[in-house]
């Protein structure tokens, strides 16, 4: 179970995107952003994260059902190897 929580004086914005073979955007830079809290939701395909240049062999793995939390002010991407898979993701901002 992930437990998440924004510190005093932000704001938790919260979305949902479907990631296929090709690199889509999950969340765009933010330099307000604290942490991002990214989970795949898929049962069975493995989600990739990275750059928009990563590929289904560079990206960081993220397993089915598993999530990750980042410190990141950047774009960050996803790729699938193969398949599709719903992405949730939950972001602290500052206000």
């Amino acid at each position: 179970m992930n437990y998440y929580q924004a510190a005093l004086g932000s704001v938790l914005v919260n979305k949902s995107v479907n990631i296929g073979i090709i690199p889509t955007l999950i969340s765009k830079s933010n330099t307000k952003r604290k942490t991002i809290l990214i989970q795949n939701t898929s049962t069975t395909v493995t989600l990739l994260i990275g750059k928009i240049t990563l590929t289904s062999s560079t990206g960081f793995e993220i397993p089915p059902t598993e999530s990750l939390k980042l410190y990141n002010k950047e774009d960050i991407y996803g790729i699938t190897a193969s398949g599709t898979c719903d992405v949730r993701y939950l972001e602290s901002k500052r206000t």
